[in-house]
C-alpha cells in the first residue's frame, strides 16, 4: 500500500530523509509514497537457500535498493556468501542493501566483492563499488 506512521521515519535515519521527501504525500497523521514510487517497487517471495531454482524469477534484473532484513541470524557463514554473492549480483552500480543493526557486525565481505560498509547517522548499509560483479 505504501502508507505509513510517522514512527516509519525513525530518528535514526534522518540523514536519509530528505532523500524521501520528494517521493511523500502526508494525510492526516500518516504519510504515502507517490505512486510514481509505488509503481516501480516489486515485491515478491524469494527461497534465500535456494539459488539456482530462483535465478529465473529475477532473470537479468538489477535493483537500485535491497532491503534484506533479519534474515543472515539464521544464516551459515557459508550461506551468509552465497546470498550476499547473489544479491551483489542483483544491484546496479552504486546499489544500496540494506541489513539489520543487528546483523552487520556478522557480516564479512569477501576483498574481492564490489560492496562496501558505510555507516550514516546510525545506519548501516552495503553500497556496490564501481560495477565490479562477482559470480
Amino acid at each position: 500500500k505504501g502508507s505509513y506512521s510517522p514512527s516509519s521515519l525513525r530518528e535514526d535515519g534522518s540523514a536519509f530523509h530528505t532523500l524521501l521527501e520528494p517521493y511523500l504525500t502526508y494525510e492526516q497523521k500518516n504519510f504515502s509514497l507517490s505512486k510514481e514510487i509505488l509503481d516501480t517497487v516489486q515485491s515478491f517471495p524469494f527461497n534465500l537457500f535456494r539459488f539456482d531454482g530462483c535465478k529465473d524469477c529475477l532473470s537479468d534484473k538489477k535493483f537500485d535498493v535491497i532491503f534484506l532484513r533479519n534474515v543472515f541470524i539464521y544464516f551459515s557463514d557459508e550461506t551468509k556468501q552465497a546470498c550476499l554473492r547473489f544479491m551483489e549480483g542483483k544491484l546496479k552500480p552504486e546499489g544500496l542493501l540494506f541489513v539489520s543493526t543487528n546483523e552487520i557486525a556478522s557480516i564479512q565481505i569477501a576483498k574481492e566483492s564490489s560492496l562496501k560498509k558505510y555507516k550514516e547517522s546510525n545506519v548501516f548499509f552495503f553500497r556496490k563499488e564501481g560495477g565490479i560483479t562477482c559470480s
